[in-house]
Formats: C-alpha cells, structure tokens, sequence
C-alpha cells in the first residue's frame, strides 16, 4: 500500500510513522510498504514497483509478460510503463518511458495495472531474441491471449516502435495461416526431388490414418504442421497420438511449418529429413536380411 492509500483509509502521519516504528508496515519502496513483512510473491513486488512509480504507471514488458503467463522472468527488477516525460528513480525498478501509451493498450489483472497481452507482445518485440519472441506469442496464442487483430492496431499507432519489425517477421505466420495448407502440400514433393530425395505420397493413409507425406520404403512419415490446421486443444491431442502410434510401429516422423519449408530454400527440411531418409533405408536394409 502506498502512503496516499493509508491516509485515504483514515490514518494520521504519527499513525504511519507508529506502524513503521513497530514493523507493522514495512517500506519496500519510498511511502511504498509491505503489511507486517517484506517477504512478497512477486505479484506484491509488481504492484509496489506500479505504486511507486505514480499515477497512469503500469507494469511492462518482461514483467507484463510473467504476469501474464506469457513466460517467466528470473529477474529480480520490475520493468514498468510511465505515460510520461519523468522517469522516477526506485531500487530494483525498470522505467521504460512511452509518452503514447494508448487508453485501449492497458488494463488491471488481477489487481495489477499492467499493459494488455497485445501491447505486451510490442514491447517484447524491442529486447527478446527472435526464437524468445515467437515463444511468447505462441504461449499467448495457447493461453487465448493472441489476438492479431488488437496487435496489428498497436503496431500501427506506433509505426516507430523499435519492436515493430521483429514482430512483424513473427506475425508472418499468423498471416500465412488461412492459406499455407495447399500451398505447403503442393510444393513439398518437389522440394524434395529439387535435393534428390524421393517423391512421397501425399495424403497417404498410414495405420488407419491419414498422414501428409509418407515414404514407405524409407519408414518416414512427415506432417507439415501448418497453424489453421494443427492449432487448438484437440489438434494438438490428436497430432500427439499421431505421433506416438508411428513412432511405436518403427516408423521416423518429422514434422515441417510452411516456414521451415519456405525459408532459406528449405534447408533445414534438407538438412534434416535426409539423415531421416538414410536411417530409414539403412533400418529397412537391415530388417530384410
């Protein structure tokens, strides 16, 4: 609670001081204190940075995103959003400074002011690595947090955000969804004549299954996992048992995203799904003898 707080509720400056005295209240930060201890979860460390750092402040970034289970921060300083020019000084505290910050880009969860997961997301955009982006927004999309469309709103009231072009790379996908299936299906055969593997059957049934590319001679299956065709629970549920019926007849299973497929000429399909290839001619050769 915050000193503004405990007069709001009816207490006297000599009060204050009185419980300060005899560890009642504990300050954390400056007129910032902890009800009779200073062993707080990280949601009181969240909210005591928020307190601190005044009105309109908000939680941000790496703690936004802990906050939202977006994922998890070991680090032991809060980082929060101020709406204005001033950026106060608190121990253990990150101010980050966003004079635009937009009324629709924050909210409270669970009692906590902080920026909404699409904001969130922005502003992760500026200090993760590419592969600690696309985590996150995948953890957003799982927890029902994603939504492109309030993302794409953000990025446009803030063209300059030095987030913006990382997440656009990873927004990419999203985009792609609607359309990559055939696409991706259409094209996979001869990507892999284009390395001078074998052309698979596409669709094939496979153990009662329906499975994307199978070469039967080689024991390979493959399933080019594009997003509108292998995201929500159920999927996710049915792609596993998939996976682990193959895998326990002797079967090697590789799956493929449309950018995986795509980017850098397929390389990482070649560089991956040949090994596969010659394992699995080298296990048949070894079975028939």
């Amino acid at each position: 609670m915050s000193r503004s707080q405990l007069r709001g509720l009816g207490l006297s400056n000599e009060q204050v001081s009185r419980a300060i005295a005899t560890a009642r209240l504990v300050p954390v930060h400056r007129a910032i204190f902890a009800l009779g201890h200073d062993r707080l979860r990280a949601e009181g460390q969240w909210m005591a940075a928020v307190l601190a750092c005044g009105g309109g402040v908000v939680l941000g970034y790496r703690s936004a995103a802990a906050h939202w289970d977006l994922r998890r921060t070991s680090s032991p300083a809060v980082e929060v959003v101020i709406p204005r020019s001033s950026r106060p000084a608190h121990r253990d505290v990150i101010v980050h400074r966003h004079p635009h910050l937009h009324p629709d880009e924050v909210t409270v969860h669970r009692g906590i002011p902080v920026t909404t997961p699409a904001r969130t997301l922005v502003d992760l955009a500026a200090v993760l690595t590419p592969t600690a982006l696309r985590r996150a927004v995948g953890q957003a999309d799982i927890l029902r947090r994603f939504d492109l469309r309030e993302v794409r709103a953000v990025l446009e009231r803030h063209p300059r955000h030095r987030g913006r072009t990382a997440l656009e790379r990873v927004l990419g996908a999203w985009t792609d969804a609607e359309t990559v299936r055939s696409p991706q299906e259409a094209s996979f055969p001869e990507l892999c004549v284009r390395f001078g593997f074998p052309r698979p059957a596409i669709n094939a049934e496979l153990l009662g299954m329906e499975i994307d590319a199978v070469f039967f001679d080689e024991r390979v299956a493959v399933e080019l996992q594009s997003y509108a065709f292998h995201s929500g629970a159920i999927q996710w549920e049915n792609d596993h048992e998939k996976r682990a019926r193959l895998v326990a007849s002797g079967w090697i299973v590789l799956a493929y995203s449309w950018r995986q497929q795509r980017d850098d000429g397929g390389r990482f399909v070649r560089d991956t799904l040949g090994p596969a290839l010659a394992r699995g001619r080298q296990r048949a050769s070894s079975d028939s003898r």
